[in-house]
């Protein structure tokens, strides 16, 4: 790939919200290289010397970057490390912790900028921290965890085996969700159709329509002083909005999804996180 800086984006080959971001990148003539930590070592492969810093190579496809071209990188998605069925479980196990020790910790630490730092996304996760969403798993499967109303009578002792976490109702005319890219901020409401949409939009995204909208002032100053404290330069966050306009924070995702709100809105929220890549790969 020559000596031109490169954007290292990594996450999934099936990932359609990073490939907005890889065409407008493409666009600007941007070099990329994207692969998925779930090939590494078997697809991907790494050689790194430890001198004034790591200094080595990654390959890929056919393709080889230096690492100290890495200007930037999107930590959009990427798979777990996958070893070979050949191996018995202990070993893949044990294998796969040493590929992420080992691939991961060679990246982090490169000095470049990061969107964001795998670190500051495991910082921003634990939801009693900033108040952030899950996913359970159903048979191998992530699968969302939607909002629902608990009638607190109807609460056994089964609550005792897990640690949980509830907040009182916000009456709500409308939900805000709000991407965060560096200084780009992208607001929509998001109206719910029906009465499933009004408990959590997630339940029926046919029913819901949307309106770009500004960001007040007093919002933005605590989302930038949030997003400092945590170190992100990317996050997805949500408000729900009271009948009388108040905004109430709900949670932020340091890697949330936000293809499908560009979609529906139009906001430029690829073209920001190509801005941002961009400006990192050129300084």
């Amino acid at each position: 790939m020559g000596s031109r800086p490169t954007v290292l984006v990594l996450t999934t080959q099936t990932d359609t919200t990073a490939d907005l971001v890889v065409r407008e990148l493409n666009e600007r003539d941007v070099a990329v290289f994207r692969f998925d930590t779930a090939l590494f070592p078997t697809e991907l492969t790494v050689s790194a010397q430890l001198d004034d810093g790591w200094n080595g190579s990654l390959w890929f496809g056919g393709r080889e970057v230096e690492l100290a071209r890495a200007g930037s990188v999107y930590y959009r998605r990427p798979g777990e490390f996958v070893m070979p069925e050949s191996m018995s479980p202990a070993t893949r196990r044990f294998a796969a912790a040493q590929s992420r020790a080992g691939l991961l910790g060679v990246l982090v630490s490169l000095n470049c900028l990061w969107v964001n730092h795998p670190g500051r996304n495991g910082d921003a996760s634990y939801k009693p921290w900033q108040l952030t969403g899950g996913v359970v798993d159903d048979d191998g499967l992530p699968k969302g965890m939607p909002t629902s109303i608990v009638d607190t009578e109807g609460l056994d002792d089964s609550i005792t085996l897990c640690a949980h976490q509830s907040r009182e109702w916000v009456d709500k005319h409308h939900e805000i969700r709000l991407t965060v890219v560096g200084n780009a901020f992208s607001a929509a409401e998001i109206h719910a159709g029906s009465d499933a949409a009004h408990v959590d939009w997630r339940n029926d995204y046919a029913s819901l329509t949307y309106r770009v909208v500004d960001v007040p002032g007093a919002v933005r100053r605590g989302v930038v002083e949030l997003m400092r404290r945590f170190g992100l330069v990317f996050g997805a966050l949500d408000f729900v909005v009271t009948p009388a306009g108040e905004w109430r924070f709900l949670e932020i995702n340091p890697n949330g999804q936000w293809g499908w709100i560009q979609t529906v809105t139009g906001l430029p929220i690829s073209n920001a996180l190509a801005d941002l890549l961009q400006r990192g790969a050129a300084s």
